[in-house]
């Protein structure tokens, strides 16, 4: 019994100095930080490539829907014409990657380029916001404009025959012209924050990474 008694006792020391490794073994883990390996621009192009490719399946998954599950054409010519031309808007017009790109400026600023800002959600938002208003305010417009001709054209007795109810020409340069100014504008925008933040960025990286350390805010003119 005496032997079998240290036998146990032996057995419960190994068990325990076991937990007591592993457990030390944990704290030090904790403790280790790894360092981050990238620089703060390549942090940054990671947000960003990362913020286009889900707006670009976010796009995807509407343009099917709007193909799809949100027709309701039912033959009539001039519901199938609106409806193509909102979905040829959607599909040429990369509205979501570059309303996820202008987010992504604030994102780096609050992440990456000043961790202890003061950046909320609206902020990192508001362009976005702004750009996709913009371009959905443009794209009703011009829906109800046409469904309104044409719930006059057929109340006055027109059909199909007669041809369009308004000038097809005119409504599609004042489209095409409002779609491409904004979509200038929001790139131009883009491509502007986006150099000023990399010389920003690059001034950290040569201050120093302010994630890898105490992240003390960082102002720039």
């Amino acid at each position: 019994r005496s032997q079998e008694a240290d036998i146990e006792n032996i057995s419960v020391t190994r068990s325990r100095s076991r937990i007591g490794s592993a457990r030390s073994r944990l704290r030090e883990d904790e403790e280790y930080d790894e360092p981050e390996l990238r620089t703060v621009r390549q942090q940054a192009a990671a947000i960003t490539t990362g913020m286009i490719s889900v707006a670009v399946g976010l796009a995807c998954a509407e343009n099917f829907m709007y193909v799809f599950f949100l027709g309701g054409s039912r033959g009539n010519s001039g519901a199938i014409w609106q409806e193509l031309m909102i979905l040829l808007f959607r599909s040429v017009f990369p509205v979501h990657a570059l309303a996820a790109a202008m987010q992504s400026i604030n994102m780096i600023k609050k992440f990456v380029e000043e961790p202890q800002n003061h950046i909320g959600v609206g902020r990192i938002i508001l362009p976005a916001v702004l750009l996709h208003g913009t371009f959905d305010a443009i794209l009703l417009s011009i829906t109800t404009y046409i469904e309104t001709k044409y719930d006059e054209f057929y109340a006055n007795g027109g059909n199909d025959a007669d041809g369009l109810p308004f000038n097809a020409v005119a409504l599609n340069i004042v489209a095409w012209t409002s779609i491409l100014g904004l979509m200038a504008f929001g790139f131009i925008w883009f491509m502007i924050q986006s150099r000023r933040q990399a010389k920003r960025l690059a001034l950290v990286e040569i201050r120093g990474n302010p994630c890898d350390e105490k992240p003390t805010a960082l102002v720039f003119s």
